[in-house]
């Protein structure tokens, strides 16, 4: 006992202070367990309130699936009722009434009314001749309206809270002969639609007026309407909103809870799903005990062997611990050369090695992105060439040095020197010696022979002389005074397209085989940039050779078809009748090839003058879409081969356009229909205005019930000479019409698409700004 006692006054071990810090550091600990909690509860709770609220959206996207499957299904009825010349009554259509209320085992009735309101036919045979003008949605079905749905009304032969829906029977010349009215229980539709929900989930439906509609946890039919307008987040639900509950009262419940009102867009009714909160707090707090226990157990068992450990490491450690934190922050600091065991001498070893490295290492990446973003930033050949040799200096070299073998014999690109004042040296050097790729008395004539690279680490005066093919140029390699340089080779695609150099002068750097991988990545980089600079001069003149053999061909065809034409109008002047009449077919034979190829002609012109200039000034001035349309459909009648054209308008469309070029356009959308459409298919085009984000917009859809256009060749159909993979080889086309039809519109400021099926036909919209778009923004599309 006395010895304890003295142990305890005495001064205390280090084991013995870290196990009190162990203890004294419990306390924290457990506090900060504790507060962890509640951000556990906050995440479980958002995480639980955001599967509550998937929950809420698909059970309304179930119950809008099946309110559409109603409307769907009456409307398909109320045009079967429409067309049917039998009377409205049980013994017509009881039957039929009875076969679709079988199919919805949901419905409580099925009515077929005359135009008051009196039931004519029911699916039960029930309710015949009962007056359904008082119930509130029939004056709304009166008034005009397509479909209602009556939110929470009370039954007429039942008194529970039903959901009842009309339509009207309109007639062909849209006098109504009657109503389809069919009613059902809330609480039906969510059972028999096997809405899949926690058992503990409440469910409740709000109808557009906030009145109760069903209850999961009323086993029976509501008979009064219950008022929930003002509870909480109803009233932003039936605004359209998804409202979040979380941790308050529910419009049927005063516990808290958690979960989500969701909006059913078709009806304007709300479902909600909410769930007890305290079930979900209690699970929380039972996992985080358990888990702190597990937690406080193992921080005390590493406390206990770390005091063991700090014992022999604490004082080193503390110094490598700093400069390793010093290092993670960016920071090269001096790593000290510690004491205390075999151990720590190594680590305070291995640490100055991996400092080395990873300076080392985050500077070359820091030069590799550097080079690849100034490679990039220019696809111009020469400026590429520049920015290649300005790349590595002065980070990597003194003096870098981009040669190019083009035509047999090197040329010198480009020169980059880390000293100002030598770059004029190195430029004459660059300018005035360039290297013989018929020699191997320099590196880069023996690296773009062999194709390997080359490597000095010393250059001595002996090799400069060797290099050198005279005095002067010995003189200036002397002044510029290399050291050490590293010769790649810059290759792409296995051929030696140049070299770059990188040599070192003034700053003292030796290179070694271990420079020679960013050596390497560097040329690649430099490499590919060079070669996609290249590339892309090379396609610009394609392009620009083609567009001027292109324009070319097409005005010397023009002459030609000139004289073609001219001769064949004489030869009809010339001929008698009986000789007219004889060579009639074979002069319109004549002259309809001249069309065509007049047509393809001015389509490639077309093409091209808008290849080369996109910014063409349009002539705008207002244009009646609907007046140019009919005027093109007339023109192109010849075409139509006797096929129906139909031209649907919706008021007037009149905006502010280039008529010639958008007759243009129209032309080629019509011809296309009419050329690539059944025999007997129609010809429809729908004209009207449509709100966009942008504002109103001119729209002019055409569709005809032809061949259709391959799904696979739908992304590609406005490009040029883009032609469907169902008509290559069967219908002839230049290909170009609709990239004119694209090219056109987008000047406008608009946008063309289509919409095909194969055996169906095409449906090509035009959607046109009524307001100026302006030049600019043109140009940009």
């Amino acid at each position: 006992m006395v010895r304890l006692m003295r142990r305890l006054r005495g001064p205390w071990s280090l084991s013995t202070r870290l196990t009190l810090l162990v203890a004294i550091l419990a306390v924290p600990v457990l506090l900060i367990i504790s507060l962890s909690y509640f951000d556990q509860v906050r995440e479980r709770r958002a995480s639980e309130i955001d599967t509550a609220t998937r929950s809420a959206r698909n059970g309304a996207s179930i119950v809008d699936g099946f309110l559409r499957d109603l409307e769907n299904t009456t409307f398909a009825m109320a045009g079967v009722l429409a067309g049917s010349s039998r009377p409205y009554d049980q013994a017509s259509f009881g039957a039929y009434l009875a076969s679709l209320a079988k199919a919805y085992p949901e419905l409580r009735a099925f009515f077929i009314t005359d135009p008051n309101g009196k039931v004519l036919a029911s699916a039960s045979g029930e309710g015949i001749g009962i007056d359904l003008s008082t119930r509130p949605y029939l004056p709304r079905l009166k008034a005009g309206a397509d479909r209602v749905w009556s939110g929470s009304i009370t039954g007429l032969q039942s008194g529970d809270i039903t959901v009842a829906f009309g339509r009207p029977i309109r007639a062909a010349d849209g006098s109504v002969r009657g109503f389809v009215i069919l009613a059902f229980y809330p609480e039906r539709v969510l059972q028999t639609l096997r809405v899949d929900f926690p058992p503990d989930a409440q469910l409740a439906l709000i109808d557009e007026g906030g009145r109760l509609l069903y209850a999961s946890d009323r086993t029976e039919p509501s008979t009064t309407e219950i008022e929930l307008i003002g509870a909480p987040g109803v009233r932003e639900a039936l605004q359209g909103h998804v409202v979040p509950v979380d941790g308050v009262a529910t419009p049927l419940s005063s516990d808290r809870r958690y979960g989500a009102l969701a909006p059913i867009a078709r009806t304007g009714w709300v479902l909600a799903i909410t769930r007890p909160l305290a079930a979900l707090e209690s699970e929380l707090l039972t996992r985080l005990i358990a888990d702190a226990a597990a937690v406080l157990g193992t921080l005390l068992v590493a406390a206990l062997l770390a005091a063991y450990v700090a014992n022999r490491l604490a004082r080193p450690l503390r110094e490598l611990s700093r400069s390793a934190v010093a290092i993670g922050r960016g920071e090269r600091p001096v790593i000290p050369r510690v004491t205390g065991g075999a151990e720590v001498e190594q680590l305070s070893a291995a640490m100055r090695t991996m400092q080395a490295a990873v300076a080392h290492r985050e500077d070359d990446l820091r030069l590799l992105a550097s080079s690849s973003e100034r490679l990039s930033g220019s696809l111009e050949y020469t400026e590429t060439l520049r920015a290649a040799a300005d790349v590595a200096v002065p980070d990597f070299a003194d003096w870098c040095v981009v040669d190019m073998v083009e035509a047999g014999r090197i040329t010198r690109a480009a020169v980059a020197h880390a000293d100002p004042s030598k770059q004029t040296l190195a430029q004459r050097l660059h300018e005035t010696y360039p290297p013989d790729v018929a020699t191997s008395r320099g590196p880069i004539g023996r690296v773009i022979a062999s194709g390997q690279e080359e490597l000095k680490s010393e250059v001595t005066d002996g090799l400069v002389q060797q290099a050198a093919r005279g005095p002067e140029e010995l003189a200036l390699y002397r002044e510029l005074r290399p050291r050490s340089y590293i010769c790649e080779p810059l290759s792409v695609g296995g051929q030696v397209r140049g070299t770059i150099m990188f040599l070192a002068t003034e700053s003292g750097r030796a290179y070694s085989e271990a420079d020679l991988p960013l050596a390497r990545e560097l040329a690649r980089r430099v490499a590919i940039g060079i070669e996609n600079a290249r590339l892309y001069y090379e396609v610009r003149q394609s392009v620009r050779t083609r567009d001027d053999f292109l324009s070319a061909v097409a005005h010397e065809l023009k002459t030609p078809l000139t004289v073609i034409s001219g001769t064949a109008q004489l030869l009809r002047r010339r001929l008698h009748d009986e000789e007219l009449a004889a060579n009639a077919p074979s002069l319109d034979r004549i002259m309809s090839a001249v069309g065509r190829m007049t047509a393809f002609i001015e389509e490639l012109l077309e093409l091209v003058r808008r290849q080369a200039d996109p910014t063409l000034q349009l002539n705008r001035a207002p244009t009646d879409l609907t007046e140019l349309v009919r005027r093109v459909t007339s023109e192109l009648t010849e075409l139509s081969r006797g096929q129906v054209v139909e031209i649907e308008t919706e008021g007037d469309v009149t905006g502010e356009w280039d008529a010639v070029r958008l007759e243009r356009a129209i032309a080629n959308v019509l011809g296309n229909a009419f050329k690539y459409n059944s025999a007997t298919g129609r010809v429809i085009v729908r004209i009207g205005i449509e709100e966009s984000p942008q504002g109103r917009v001119a729209v002019c859809a055409v569709t005809d019930e032809g061949i259709g256009i391959p799904e696979a060749d739908l992304p590609r159909i406005f490009e040029r000479f883009a032609r469907g993979a169902n008509v290559a080889g069967r219908i002839t086309g230049s290909g170009v019409g609709l990239t004119i039809v694209r090219q056109i519109v987008e000047q406008h400021g608009g946008t063309v698409s289509v919409a095909s099926t194969v055996g169906r036909g095409s449906t090509f919209t035009i959607r046109l700004p009524l307001a100026t778009v302006p030049a600019a923004l043109t140009a940009a599309n």
